[in-house]
């Protein structure tokens, strides 16, 4: 039996992450604004400026996920229909959404 597996994030809090994100325009880096950063920011790695991406604004980001929501309701009606749906709580440090996920596709083998 195939599974299709949604996971669950509030949008707040997908919003506070995505706009919490900076990268350094050389190395590409990723670092996680606290609101106290230095300015200007280097990177660490390289000594790259780093800067918020154009498409990690809380407007932008608002715009993907209203998309995302509009494209993924049918999909989801569907798939739930289809009795295929598991929703896996995306809440948690890297490695226990991950152990969630493996736990979820491991029961439908």
């Amino acid at each position: 039996m195939n599974v299709v597996i949604d996971l669950e994030v509030k949008r707040d809090l997908v919003l506070s992450r995505l706009s919490a994100r900076r990268t350094c325009h050389s190395c590409e880096a990723n670092y996680i604004s606290n609101g106290n950063d230095p300015q200007p920011w280097k990177c660490e790695k390289c000594g790259g400026t780093v800067t918020q991406r154009a498409d990690d604004t809380p407007a932008a980001i608002n715009h993907r996920l209203d998309l995302y929501d509009a494209l993924t309701a049918p999909l989801i009606t569907y798939y739930q229909g289809k009795g295929s749906l598991q929703v896996v709580d995306g809440l948690g440090t890297p490695d226990e959404v991950f152990a969630r996920l493996v736990a979820c596709v491991e029961s439908f083998r």
